[in-house]
């Protein structure tokens, strides 16, 4: 053994003060290296590809709420309406970036006392999202107040 300028010296390897205390089955070899790294840049590029999918199933949810919500803004402004201008008929709107139709007539329910005092009211919401049309229906009944 000898000892140069504080850093002892060996037959097979150099090693400083710091380290001598190391044994070599604690080190990490090049090509360990960098296999753990490709195995990382893989897994890293995996979870990076998932983000695109869920953004575009974010914005899905978010237009199909907010045609949720022109619906029943629609429906609840029926409700507000007098019983004798709910006419049966269709109508369309453009609200936002979606197109309400609301159809209103009269239901066909076996079983009913008196249908003139029931009425069906169908909420339809359409938009294009990704080039591709989408839709959402609502249906619901009003009844006329009681005199």
């Amino acid at each position: 053994r000898c000892e140069v300028l504080g850093v002892r010296c060996d037959e097979r390897r150099f090693l400083s003060p710091l380290t001598s205390h190391l044994s070599p089955s604690w080190a990490f070899s090049l090509i360990e290296l960098i296999i753990s790294m490709a195995i990382l840049s893989v897994g890293l590029f995996a979870g990076i590809r998932v983000f695109p999918v869920g953004l575009g199933a974010s914005k899905r949810a978010e237009m199909r709420s907010r045609a949720t919500f022109a619906a029943q803004r629609t429906i609840e402004s029926m409700k507000l309406t007098p019983w004798d201008d709910l006419g049966a008929g269709e109508t369309t709107a453009e609200v936002d970036a979606f197109t309400v139709a609301t159809r209103i007539s009269q239901p066909t329910l076996e079983g009913l006392v008196d249908s003139t005092r029931l009425k069906a009211v169908e909420v339809s919401v359409a938009w294009t999202q990704d080039g591709r049309s989408r839709q959402i229906s609502f249906v619901t009944y009003l009844r006329k107040p009681s005199s």
